[in-house]
């Protein structure tokens, strides 16, 4: 039995898997409630080993892309391509206002202490331009980090010795997208531990505007990635998406 239900779940693919685990983690903390709490380790270690190796992949992209190229040819594509990059990040925004409409409005805080500051907002151009990228990493200030890596490769465009660097970038992001595809392969569990421990702390009004949270969030990544970014893209670049030629198979005789 549990050699036929461990077949058919690596049949899966990783999406399917990843949302059989939320459900099981949504159900499983309805049902135990605060019991789900001892998950709570296991969800912060899925977090922490993502963030581990997503910014170094993401640091090694932006210098391999930009760092790899001359200085002429980045501003040439940069004078090219900044109407789509503009209208993806406008539009993206657009989507993201659109679906926070739907989400349900958190109600006001019971009690205000006045020794308490009424906000702790942080500074925009301190998120932008970092003055320590390591602080900004720790505090998941990404903007700062891409923007950091951004300058980073284009001081080193000129620069005569620039391929041996590469080479050394290459293989950290290489190394970087295998221990990804290892920790992805987690995910379904990082999922239900998750979501288990986070409605099972929640009350039922809570649990309903996370579901709706949920909902609009998955519908929001497949109306950017798999509508809104290829029209965008055929739009504004020559690029088409071209249907697929079907060959009649040759017979012998």
């Amino acid at each position: 039995m549990f050699a036929a239900i461990r077949e058919q779940l690596s049949s899966m693919s990783l999406a399917v898997r990843v949302l059989v685990g939320a459900f099981f983690g949504i159900l499983c903390g309805v049902m135990f409630g605060d019991y789900c709490a001892i998950l709570s380790p296991v969800g912060s270690a899925y977090v922490m080993m993502l963030q581990a190796v997503v910014y170094p992949y993401i640091i090694c992209l932006v210098l391999l892309g930009i760092g790899g190229l001359s200085r002429q040819k980045c501003f040439w594509l940069f004078k090219r391509s900044w109407p789509f990059y503009g209208a993806a990040f406008g539009l993206t925004l657009g989507v993201m206002w659109l679906l926070h409409l739907g989400l349900p409005t958190t109600p006001p805080p019971s009690a205000v202490n006045p020794t308490q500051p009424v906000s702790n907002s942080t500074d925009l151009l301190h998120i932008l331009i970092p003055s320590n990228v390591f602080e900004s990493l720790t505090r998941d200030y990404l903007p700062g980090v891409i923007v950091f890596a951004i300058l980073f490769a284009i001081s080193i465009q000129q620069l005569k010795g620039k391929s041996d660097f590469l080479q050394v970038v290459q293989i950290v992001r290489d190394g970087c997208a295998a221990m990804i595809k290892w920790v992805l392969s987690l995910s379904p569990f990082g999922v239900f531990a998750i979501l288990a421990k986070t409605s099972g702390r929640t009350s039922t009004s809570a649990l309903t505007g996370l579901i709706v949270y949920l909902i609009l969030f998955f519908a929001g990544v497949i109306l950017i990635v798999f509508w809104l970014l290829p029209a965008l893209m055929a739009a504004l670049t020559p690029f088409r998406l071209s249907p697929p030629v079907h060959t009649e198979p040759a017979y012998g005789g």
